[in-house]
C-alpha cells in the first residue's frame, strides 16, 4: 500500500513540488518557524519559492511542524544526507595514519585514559585546560576556547559581545552592539553551489505525472519504473485526483486516468495487468494489446513479475473464461508475428501454454486454430492426435510459412527470408522485404549499404527509406542516424551493452570497412529531414508540452465536482492540467525564441536506460561533463548498510593510468595515499551494521594527480567479500566538490553533492565514470564488470579496468549516437519562428534566423554545424515570449519573465523557477514518434 509520504517524496524528486494543504492564515509563530525551515533547507542546498513560502506560512503551527519535518526528511533522503557518515579516521583528509599506525594506536589508548577523570572540551576535545559550561547555552568549553570566544568582539569602540564556539550563537554584553552579521555564522561550503528551488504543488500534479510516464515512448529507467508502479497502484485504487496528494484513495474502478494510447509495452503491461481478473475491464485489455508479447507481459505482471521478462515468476492459475479470452486475443494476430514473438521467448511461452491449454480437448483447438498452430510450432508437437492434427493441418494450409517436417510442423517466417537474402548478398530482395518493417530496415541499413557495393545511395534503398521513414519508431530512427554519422570513418573498438538489469559492456574489434562518405551522408540526411518534418508537423498526437496556470500563479483549488474531470487525460481541445512542470498537456503553438547550449553535443540521447543506476542527476551514459571546478578537488563517497547476519565489506577505490592506459598506481584500502596527497582515502571499513552503516571517502586533487603523470582516473566500488549489491538494504555512491581552502573536518555536505547513484543489481564491481585529467572532464560510464569469487581490489582487476576504460573512452569519443544537441537543433529549427540563440561559442550568443524560403532541415544544419551567425547578442530577451530552452546547466537569467514554453536542463538552476514546462531527455526524443 502506498502512502502520502511515498507520493510526496516522488513529487518532490520528480517535479521539485511540495503539496501544502490550505491554511487559516499566517501568524508570528509560523513566520518565525518558516525562517527556521528556510535555514534548514538552505543548509541542504534547497530554497523555497515565494508561493510555497506563503502557503507554508499560512499553516497552523502544528501542521507546519509536520510538513516541515517531512519535507526535510524527503530532501535528506534524496541527497543521501539522512544517513550517518563517519569515516574511519576522524581527521580525514588532513591526517590519515597511512605511515603512522603505531602512533594512532597509542594516541587512542592515551585519549581513552585521559577521558576518564575529566570531560573533554566540546570544541577542541582537549582535557588539559579547565572545562566549564558556557552561559547560557551550557555547552562545555575549555578556558582556552572560551578565551578565543570572548575575543570575538565587534570592535574596540563599543561593548564586547562573545559567541559560543559550539552553537555559534552570539550573546551581547551590557550596552549597544553593532547589528552586523557575524562571519562565524556563515555556513561552510564553496559558495558556488546552486540551490534547488522547491515550488508549491499544484492540483493535478499526480495525474499529470502519471500521464507523462504513460506517454513515454522510450524505455523507463529503474527510478521511472518504480515511480510508475507507485502511481499506478494509487490509480487502480482510485487515488489519482487533481486536488493534490491523497492517502485515502477513492472509488476503485475509475479508469479515467487511462490514456487512449500507451506507447511503451512495459508500461502498458503494468497499467493493464490488474484489469485481467475483472470481466468488466477485460475488453480494455484487448483494445490495447496488439502483439503476443503484450499478452506474455500481462501474464507475467499479473503473477508478480517484471514486464522486462528477464526473470519469470511462477505463473498464476488462469480461469477458464480468461483463458478463452486470451487465446482469442492471440488468435487475432497474424501467424508470422505470433511465431516470431513465441521464438523470442520460447521458454516463457512454453510455460504460458501450460496455463492456457491451447490444445485442450483436441478438436476444441479449432476455436483458436491460429494460436494452437503457433503453440504446436513452438513445442514441436507430434501430429499423433487425429482430432488435433486435423485442426492444425487445416490451419497450416492457409499459411505459406508453415511446412511439414516429418510428424512436426515448422515455421519459416519473414526473419528467415531476410537472413537468407542477406546471406546470399541479394540486397534487392532483402530491401524489398525490409521496406515492410521500418524499424528492421533502419536496424539493418548498415548491412544493406555495405553489401550493395555502391558509391552512392542505391536507388532501391533510397525508395525503401522514403517509404518506411515516416512510420519508423524513435529508437531505430535515432540509432540509424547516429551510426550513419560516423560510418564513413574507420572503426576501432565497438562496445555493446546487452539488455539486462545491470549494464555490462562487451567490446570487439570493428573490422567493418567504412561506407563511402556520400552513401553514409545521404542516408543521415534523409533521416534528419524526416526528424525535422515530424517535429514541424506537430509531433505525436498533435503537439508538444505546454504549461498551464498553476497554484504558483494564484489560481484557487478546483471544486470537488471538477476533480474527476481534471484527473482524466485531456484531448488537445480539453481542459489543460494545472502545474508548472512536466505534464501531458499539448500545444501546437510555435516558439517565439529558442535558447540552446552547444554543450548538449556532449550528451548522447539516453540508451539502455532499463539498466541505468537510480541517480540524483539523470546523466545519459556516454556523456562528457566537466569536473567540479571549486579548487579542482573532488571527493568521492560511498555509503552502505549490510543486511542482518551478513557482513558486507564494500571498498571505494580508484585505479590510475597514464596516456597509454598503463597502470601507474592506485588509492584504496591497501594504499591510503598516492603521490603525497594527490589522492587520499579515509580508511577501510570492513562492515556496515545497522543502524548507521558505513561511509568511505576518497579525495582527488586533480592538478597534483596530473603532475604525478596520471591521465585517466577510474573510480570503482567493489564488494570485497563478493556480496552482490542487490542484497544490501541501502547502498549508494557519488561525488561532491571540495574547497581545499577551508580544510575543515570531513562531513557529508548535501549542498556540494554533484552526483549520487544507487548501487544495485547482481554485481560486485561498479565503474560509475572515467575521468580524463587532461581535459578535466568525466565520461559517465555506469558500468558493471564481471568478477571472481571474492577478495576484490583494484590491483586484482587493474587489467580489466584498463581495458574497459580504454574501450569506453574510444567508443564515446568516436560518437556513433545521436545527441541532445541534434534533438535541440531539430526542434528549434522546426518549431521556432523567431531567433534561435546558441551559447557556448564565445562570450556572446550566436543568433540564427530562418530565411522565408529556407527549408527547416537546412536551417537545422546551419545551427547544428555552427555556421556564421546572423546576429550576435549579449542576453536573450524572453519577456512575454513563448520560449524553447535546452541547456546543460539551468543558469539562464531572465527566464522567469517568459510567458510560456518548454525547458530541458541537466543540472538545476534559476531556470527551474521559470513558467516553462520542464521535460526530460527521453521526452525530447519522444517528440520524434511518428504522428497518428
Amino acid at each position: 500500500m502506498t502512502t502520502t509520504d511515498d507520493l510526496a517524496a516522488l513529487l518532490l524528486r520528480r517535479r521539485g513540488s511540495v503539496y501544502v494543504p490550505s491554511g487559516a492564515g499566517r501568524s508570528a509563530v509560523t513566520e518565525a518557524a518558516v525562517v527556521v525551515l528556510e535555514a534548514e533547507l538552505a543548509d541542504r542546498g534547497h530554497l523555497l519559492t515565494a508561493p510555497l513560502r506563503r502557503a507554508l506560512t499560512d499553516l497552523p503551527a502544528a501542521e507546519l511542524a509536520v510538513t516541515g519535518m517531512r519535507l526535510l526528511a524527503d530532501v535528506d533522503a534524496q541527497m543521501g544526507s539522512d544517513r550517518h557518515h563517519a569515516p574511519l579516521f576522524a581527521r580525514f583528509p588532513e591526517e590519515i595514519p597511512y605511515q603512522h599506525a603505531y602512533d594512532r594506536y597509542t594516541s587512542l589508548v592515551v585519549a581513552h585514559l585521559a577521558a576518564q577523570p575529566h570531560q573533554p572540551c566540546m570544541n577542541c576535545a582537549g582535557t588539559k585546560a579547565r572545562v566549564r559550561a558556557l552561559a547560557p547555552c551550557a555547552h562545555l568549553v575549555c578556558d582556552d576556547c572560551h578565551g578565543v570566544a570572548q575575543d570575538w568582539g565587534c570592535c574596540d569602540d563599543c561593548c564586547v559581545w562573545y559567541a559560543c564556539p559550539i552553537c555559534e550563537k552570539r550573546y551581547e554584553t551590557d550596552g549597544p552592539t553593532d547589528p552586523w552579521i557575524d562571519t562565524g555564522d556563515t555556513p561552510a561550503g564553496d559558495g558556488g553551489d546552486i540551490l534547488r528551488a522547491l515550488r508549491l504543488g499544484a492540483p493535478g500534479d499526480e495525474a499529470a505525472e502519471l500521464a507523462a510516464l504513460l506517454a513515454r515512448r522510450t524505455p523507463l529507467n529503474p527510478q521511472d519504473h518504480d515511480d510508475l508502479v507507485l502511481l499506478l497502484a494509487r490509480a487502480h485504487t482510485g487515488g489519482v485526483h487533481a486536488d493534490g496528494v491523497r492517502a485515502d484513495g477513492g472509488a476503485s474502478g475509475d479508469l479515467g486516468w487511462l490514456p487512449d494510447e500507451i506507447p511503451l509495452r512495459e508500461s502498458k503491461a503494468l497499467a493493464l495487468a490488474p484489469l485481467l481478473d475483472d470481466p468488466a475491464t477485460r475488453p480494455l485489455v484487448a483494445r490495447y494489446a496488439n502483439t503476443a508479447t503484450d499478452v506474455l507481459r500481462l501474464l507475467v505482471v499479473r503473477s508478480g513479475g517484471d514486464p522486462d521478462l528477464l526473470e519469470l515468476p511462477r505463473l498464476r492459475r488462469v480461469s477458464r473464461p480468461l483463458r478463452r479470452e486470451l487465446l482469442a486475443l492471440l488468435d487475432s494476430f497474424g501467424l508470422d508475428s505470433l511465431c516470431e514473438d513465441f521464438a523470442r521467448y520460447p521458454g516463457a511461452w512454453k510455460r504460458v501454454g501450460e496455463v492456457l491449454h491451447p490444445f485442450e480437448g483436441g478438436a476444441r483447438a479449432g476455436r483458436h486454430p491460429r494460436a494452437a498452430l503457433a503453440f504446436a510450432v513452438l513445442r514441436g508437437t507430434r501430429l499423433d492426435d487425429p482430432a488435433l492434427t486435423e485442426v492444425l493441418l487445416a490451419e497450416a494450409a492457409r499459411h505459406d510459412g508453415i511446412r511439414l517436417d516429418g510428424d512436426r510442423l515448422r515455421h519459416v517466417g519473414w526473419q528467415g527470408r531476410v537472413e537468407a537474402a542477406l546471406g546470399r548478398w541479394d540486397t534487392t530482395a532483402a530491401t524489398a522485404l525490409l521496406r515492410a518493417r521500418p524499424g528492421e530496415l533502419l536496424r539493418r541499413l548498415d548491412v544493406l549499404l555495405a553489401r550493395s557495393g555502391e558509391t552512392t545511395l542505391p536507388e532501391e534503398v533510397g525508395d525503401a527509406l522514403a517509404h518506411a521513414l515516416p512510420r519508423a519508431g524513435v529508437g531505430p530512427l535515432l540509432g540509424a542516424y547516429g551510426r550513419m554519422k560516423v560510418r564513413a570513418e574507420p572503426g576501432g573498438r565497438r562496445v555493446f551493452f546487452p539488455r539486462g538489469r545491470v549494464t555490462k559492456g562487451y567490446a570487439v574489434d570493428d573490422h567493418r570497412p567504412p561506407l563511402p562518405a556520400r552513401v553514409a551522408a545521404r542516408a543521415a540526411e534523409l533521416i534528419e529531414a524526416e526528424a525535422v518534418r515530424r517535429l514541424a508537423a506537430g509531433g505525436p498526437a498533435g503537439g508538444f508540452p505546454s504549461p498551464a496556470p498553476s497554484r504558483d500563479q494564484g489560481l484557487p483549488p478546483l471544486d470537488p465536482a471538477d476533480r474527476l474531470s481534471a484527473a482524466r487525460p485531456q484531448t488537445p481541445d480539453g481542459l489543460k492540467s494545472s502545474g508548472t512542470g512536466k505534464g501531458p498537456v499539448r500545444s501546437d503553438e510555435p516558439y517565439d525564441i529558442a535558447v540552446l547550449d552547444a554543450a548538449l553535443a556532449d550528451l548522447p540521447v539516453p540508451f539502455a536506460e532499463r539498466a541505468s543506476a537510480v541517480s540524483l542527476v539523470s546523466v545519459p551514459r556516454g556523456s562528457s561533463l566537466p569536473m567540479p571546478a571549486a579548487g579542482e578537488r573532488v571527493r568521492l563517497f560511498l555509503h552502505w548498510l549490510q543486511p542482518p547476519g551478513v557482513r558486507v565489506d564494500l571498498d571505494l577505490s580508484v585505479a590510475l593510468f597514464d596516456d597509454a592506459w598503463r597502470f601507474v598506481g592506485l588509492c584504496d584500502y591497501t594504499q591510503l595515499e598516492y603521490a603525497g596527497g594527490a589522492a587520499v582515502h579515509s580508511g577501510d571499513l570492513t562492515s556496515a551494521p545497522a543502524p548507521h552503516g558505513a561511509t568511505e571517502y576518497l579525495d582527488l586533487d586533480l592538478p597534483r594527480l596530473t603532475k604525478a603523470g596520471v591521465r585517466f582516473v577510474v573510480p570503482a566500488v567493489l564488494s570485497y567479500n563478493n556480496v552482490p549489491f542487490d542484497e544490501l538494504p541501502d547502498a549508494f555512491a557519488g561525488f561532491m566538490a571540495v574547497d581545499p581552502a577551508r580544510q575543515e573536518r570531513v562531513r557529508y555536505d548535501p549542498r556540494t553533492v554533484r552526483q549520487r547513484f544507487d548501487l544495485a543489481g547482481e554485481a560486485a564491481l561498479r565503474v560509475p565514470m572515467i575521468v580524463d585529467l587532461r581535459s578535466r572532464r568525466a565520461w559517465w560510464a555506469d558500468l558493471t564488470l564481471a568478477t571472481g569469487d571474492g577478495n576484490h581490489s583494484v590491483w586484482r582487476h587493474r587489467a580489466a579496468l584498463a581495458r574497459a576504460g580504454h574501450d569506453l573512452v574510444d567508443t564515446f569519443e568516436a560518437g556513433g549516437r545521436a545527441t541532445l544537441w541534434d534533438l535541440a537543433c531539430w526542434t528549434a529549427a522546426a518549431r521556432t519562428d523567431g531567433d534561435v540563440l546558441v551559447r557556448g561559442r564565445g562570450h556572446v550568443l550566436w543568433g540564427y534566423r530562418r530565411e522565408e524560403d529556407e527549408p527547416r532541415a537546412d536551417f537545422a544544419v546551419r545551427v547544428r554545424d555552427a555556421w556564421e551567425p546572423d546576429v550576435l547578442c549579449a542576453e536573450p530577451e524572453l519577456a512575454d515570449r513563448r520560449a524553447l530552452v535546452a541547456l546543460v546547466h539551468g543558469d539562464l537569467a531572465g527566464a522567469e519573465r517568459a510567458a510560456s514554453g518548454t525547458a530541458y536542463r541537466l543540472f538545476p538552476g534559476p531556470l527551474d523557477e521559470a513558467p516553462l514546462t520542464r521535460v526530460t531527455a527521453s521526452d525530447l526524443a519522444g517528440w520524434l514518434a511518428p504522428g497518428r
